[in-house]
């Protein structure tokens, strides 16, 4: 714990469902352009981390910023199954089927975010043979300990993102290298 936290009594076990709100995605195959005013959030967007995107002008389930948006359904042994992603910014994201959206109350979103992403209480469900398909009671029951100090939670996210952000530049300039 940061030195400033250390007097502020145990963290709290919890469940997801006591920490978040929770949607469904919306289908958007039909709605699907090569150029559109929001970005479809699925699976591929998310395990890409935003890098392969497809657009829409129907908005179907919008994304608000601080939700986080993760993958519910993959193939065996894959890689998106309850990968997460941390919105950024409202109007931009619309949110497709086999995606929740889980809106984080009284809990840093960003905090939530470093807690759910691949989460091994997520990863368990996936037993190597057949499509992994989280339900909503399955993510609503994910167990999680967490500060209760809001400022706590705000400064543990914030250092990770420190982190995650040194490794992404130290990435670059081995690629550049």
């Amino acid at each position: 714990r940061f030195e400033e936290f250390r007097g502020s009594g145990e963290w709290e076990e919890t469940t997801l469902e006591h920490r978040a709100e929770y949607v469904n995605g919306k289908a958007h195959e039909n709605e699907i352009s090569e150029s559109g005013n929001f970005i479809v959030a699925n699976s591929k967007f998310i395990s890409s981390n935003g890098e392969v995107r497809k657009f829409t002008n129907n908005g179907l389930c919008l994304a608000d910023q601080g939700d986080i948006l993760m993958v519910m359904s993959d193939v065996p042994n894959g890689k998106a199954i309850a990968k997460c992603f941390y919105v950024d910014k409202n109007n931009t994201y619309s949110v497709n089927q086999r995606i929740c959206k889980l809106k984080p109350k009284n809990t840093v979103g960003l905090f939530l975010f470093n807690i759910l992403n691949r989460n091994s209480y997520f990863l368990s469900f996936d037993d190597g043979v057949k499509q992994t398909n989280l339900r909503n009671e399955d993510v609503l029951n994910c167990p999680i300990l967490l500060p209760i100090d809001l400022d706590e939670q705000q400064k543990i996210a914030s250092c990770l993102s420190s982190i995650d952000e040194l490794i992404s530049a130290e990435t670059q300039k081995l690629e550049g290298l």
